[in-house]
């Protein structure tokens, strides 16, 4: 029984693995490009308040699950 639980540990590791894994060259691949860059910079100044209160969420969070653990 340990065998099997270790196969199937092992498993769900390579999927998220893979799955976390795919996006990065392609977006490797924006921002090693001018204009990609150009293009995520032009959003970013037109959504920065939605960019900086989210992130802002996400420090919260951080900060929240500090405080539990």
């Amino acid at each position: 029984m340990p065998a099997l639980n270790f196969a199937v540990s092992y498993g769900n590791l390579l999927v998220y693995k893979t799955i976390s894994a795919l996006p990065l060259p392609a977006i490797l691949m924006i921002a090693s490009s001018r204009s990609g860059l150009n293009r995520m910079a032009r959003w970013n100044l037109h959504h920065r308040d939605g960019v900086k209160l989210v992130l802002g969420g996400v420090v919260a969070l951080g900060l929240a699950i500090l405080a539990i653990a």
